[in-house]
């Protein structure tokens, strides 16, 4: 089983608090990959202050897949940045 097994990269800026990858069977870590089978998962991030994030995910037979994602900040957060 494991050699049906895909390796992809989720990166997400900024780095959220939590990640869920829904529908992923078996899940296996390593090492910032997740080696999933192919297939359409669910991406579900949180991170305080920002919108949470809920993307689909088409894993393929491809090799080394990589998927990027921005959080957007939440319209109700102030930012303020003062320099001296």
């Amino acid at each position: 089983m494991l050699f049906t097994l895909q390796s992809v990269e989720v990166l997400i800026e900024p780095e959220p608090d939590r990640v869920e990858l829904d529908g992923a069977w078996p899940r296996i870590g390593l090492g910032g990959r997740h080696l999933v089978r192919s297939g359409r998962y669910r991406l579900l991030a949180e991170k305080e202050g920002y919108r949470t994030l809920e993307e689909s995910l088409e894993v393929t037979d491809a090799s080394n897949q990589s998927f990027r994602f921005t959080m957007e900040l939440r319209p109700d957060v102030l930012r303020v940045t003062s320099t001296p």
